[in-house]
């Protein structure tokens, strides 16, 4: 699947509030079936705070390899205890619908500034999939740049280690943007 397209315009979305309704009963019934990331569940409850976005997709992303061959595996990588010299990184990326409004102009500024923190890993964009599907969705992800358009790519353990800290700091600053945008007394 591509995942990374130059983010788009925000277009008109008339039925955003219906929508977002809808997806936020399947997000708490993913929850409920322990369909998204442990360690995102924090930052995924917040964004369905958010009145001007709702999350449609997201991974914590996944170092698979031969001594961790589990795809949905959270375990952290530790230097020099890893049996491999690569592996597969399966992205991390959390994918929003934003209203087009005051609000969701200011909420995709602050999160474009996020992808500014580390452009040779981080992206912003659309993806023509999710777009396709509906409109006014963007995508950040954490994923070397050569490998933007793909959704999981093979790294060497040295670079596997810097995504992990790359991809530890983006779900940090991800939570603070959130937090900024939440209704006051949230």
């Amino acid at each position: 699947m591509e995942t990374f397209t130059p983010p788009r315009p925000m277009v008109p979305s008339p039925g955003f509030v219906r929508e977002r309704e809808a997806a936020l009963g399947e997000l708490a019934s993913a929850i409920s079936k322990g369909e998204i990331d442990a360690p995102l569940l924090p930052l995924i409850r917040a964004f369905a705070q958010v009145p001007a976005c709702y999350t449609i997709q997201s991974c914590y992303g996944h170092f698979v390899h031969g001594g961790q061959p589990d795809i949905h595996n959270i375990r952290r990588l530790e230097a020099g205890r890893i049996p491999v010299n690569r592996m597969t990184y399966r992205i991390a990326y959390v994918t929003v619908c934003i209203e087009n409004s005051r609000a969701g102009h200011l909420l995709r500024q602050d999160l474009e500034a996020v992808a500014r923190m580390d452009p040779d890993n981080i992206q912003f964009g659309s993806a023509d999939w999710f777009w396709d599907q509906t409109v006014n969705t963007y995508s950040l992800q954490v994923s070397p740049s050569r490998f933007r358009t793909e959704d999981s790519c093979t790294l060497y353990i040295d670079e596997a280690l810097v995504v992990q800290e790359v991809r530890d700091q983006f779900f940090t600053e991800l939570m603070r943007v959130v937090r900024r945008h939440l209704p006051s007394g949230w």
